[in-house]
């Protein structure tokens, strides 16, 4: 097994005795189902398998979706539908349509996908391994992923460890083997770029207000939102709606050019390198904000 989640809002109709998995229905029928969880995890053929969270020897469903070894799945849990990748990088969008699976989209990505993030607005965040990263948004029409264009010049410049989001403010984080912290705004605009001495192994939003606790070589400091939080540069929901609007189409042929160029590398942007205070976190201190 390579990668697993677990996924609570996958529903079965109460009065349905067909066992098979059905994700789709209007508003009245969603409100009668019956919520049940499942642990679902990609397997090194290619293979997804559903096992029910209250019954871990009985395996709920199973089918191939990629080729090779999986290495991610995701839940765009809005759209009722997942995406995965795999060892020879491809991307796959897929969900159901009645009783069975279906794929709505298939590409391969050229390079090793590290970790896929959703935040504000359905907003996808794909970093790659290599650094930069891509805000990707699901559009219901055409039934696929679409990419929106942003501003590439502060990405990391080394191997991305670690991310989280805060949908509520439209926040991303990310950080990277560098010791970088960097944190982003909904339209990938860089608020804040922190530097650690040691390489960055976790970072994660605590609270609605978004302060962060970071990982760093067996350290945990927590930064406080106040200090580094800029409030000029929160996307306001007209900016929000107006950057949705330049999604364009994504396809194979961008992501190749990405992979010769290596990505985009940039120096240092956003607010700038203020210093910062570190709390440092004990054992005792951590379950006071937790």
């Amino acid at each position: 097994m390579y990668d697993c989640m677990i996924f609570s809002d996958i529903h079965k109709y109460k009065e349905n005795p067909n066992p098979d998995y059905e994700f789709v229905g209007t508003k009245e029928e969603i409100e009668n189902e019956q919520l049940d969880t499942f642990l679902v995890m990609g397997m090194n053929k290619g293979m997804v398998i559903f096992i029910r969270v209250d019954n871990l020897d009985y395996v709920y469903s199973r089918f191939t979706i990629h080729r090779q070894a999986i290495t991610h799945i995701h839940e765009m849990r809005e759209q009722r539908k997942f995406i995965s990748t795999c060892v020879d990088l491809d991307l796959v969008v897929w969900g159901f349509e009645g009783n069975r699976e279906k794929i709505y989209q298939r590409i391969n990505v050229h390079r090793e996908v590290f970790s896929l993030i959703t935040s504000k607005a359905n907003q996808l965040l794909m970093s790659f391994e290599a650094g930069d990263s891509e805000i990707l948004v699901w559009n219901d029409t055409e039934e696929k992923l679409m990419r929106l264009e942003a501003d590439r010049s502060d990405e990391h410049e080394d191997k991305v460890t670690c991310g989280d989001t805060l949908p509520e403010l439209g926040l991303y984080v990310t950080g990277d083997r560098e010791g970088l912290v960097k944190i982003w705004n909904s339209k990938k605009e860089l608020i804040r770029e922190i530097k650690f001495v040691e390489p960055v192994n976790s970072v994660a939003f605590l609270n609605q207000q978004a302060d962060l606790i970071v990982g760093h070589s067996g350290n945990l400091s927590k930064l406080n939102a106040r200090d580094f939080l800029d409030k000029k540069m929160r996307v306001t929901e007209e900016e929000l709606t107006a950057f949705m609007a330049t999604a364009k189409e994504t396809d194979e042929n961008h992501y190749e050019k990405l992979a010769d160029k290596g990505g985009f590398k940039g120096g240092l942007g956003g607010a700038g390198m203020k210093n910062l205070k570190l709390e440092n976190v004990t054992d005792e201190k951590l379950f006071d904000f937790l």
